[in-house]
Order: C-alpha cells, then structure tokens, then sequence
C-alpha cells in the first residue's frame, strides 16, 4: 500500500504501528462480507446445485466446504499465516503479547457480531471455541 512504502521511505514510529493496527483488523475483515461470499449466499448455491448441476459453480471449494465466517477453512489459514508472520512484523517480541487480546477478544467479538446479524449458525460456539484454540496454539509456536 501506499503508506507502507511511505514508513520505508521515511520511518515513523507512529505510521508503522498504525499500519500494523489498521492490518490486525484488515486482515479478518476482508474475510467477512462484502469481501468474501455469506453463509447465506452459499447455502442458496448450494441449494441451487442440488436441483441443478451446475459444474463449475458446485465445484467451487468454497461452496464445497461452506467456506464462510472467520470460523471458515481460508480464513483460518489466513489468520494462522497473519500470526506466524508476527515475529517479523512486530518491533520487539513484548509486543506479541498483544495478539492474546486479538485472539481472544477481537476475532470472538467479530465472529459473535457476524453471527448475531447475519443469523447464520453454521459454525457451533464448541467449532469457535476450537478454533480459538487452535490460533491460541498458533501464537503459541510464533512466540516461541
């Protein structure tokens, strides 16, 4: 982006940790809608390829594997790769601390709000709370 290229041209304390604020929230929301498909619109494809066999549009992994919500398989990937990067992007290693709250207040607090008006309920609070766990580990292997 723009302002990351600005923070190498000319450092600024200031900009590089917005920057890696404004990432923190960036990168699960662009697992969210509008950014990526719904719960909602992936159940009706799916629904749609039951009567109809529409190949490429069924064949699709994210239909497939009703890849939706940040509990979804992509966006854990992308979390899980987000967090293992942690050690380069962060000024000091106390810092990784930091990402305990994102993992256990931001992404919850998304996923819950997601869930609350969206409706959608293909994830249970036991899938959630599993893949809390599995990011808690993840920052676990970072960190150590």
């Amino acid at each position: 982006t723009y302002l990351a290229k600005v923070c190498h041209a000319r450092p600024s304390s200031w900009l590089y940790n917005f920057l890696v604020v404004f990432f923190f929230f960036f990168v699960p929301l662009t697992q969210l809608p509008p950014f990526s498909a719904s719960c909602a619109k992936i159940i009706k494809i799916k629904i749609d390829c039951s009567g109809a066999q529409l190949f490429i549009t069924c064949a699709n992994s994210e239909v497939r594997h009703m890849d939706c919500q940040l509990e979804g398989n992509s966006s854990m990937q992308i979390l899980m790769t987000w967090i293992l990067v942690q050690p380069w992007v962060m000024q000091t290693m106390v810092h990784m601390h930091l990402i305990w709250f994102w993992i256990m207040g931001v992404l919850p607090a998304w996923s819950l709000m997601y869930k609350r008006l969206s409706g959608s309920n293909v994830f249970r609070w036991h899938d959630s709370l599993f893949r809390l766990g599995v990011l808690a580990m993840t920052l676990g292997i970072a960190i150590f």
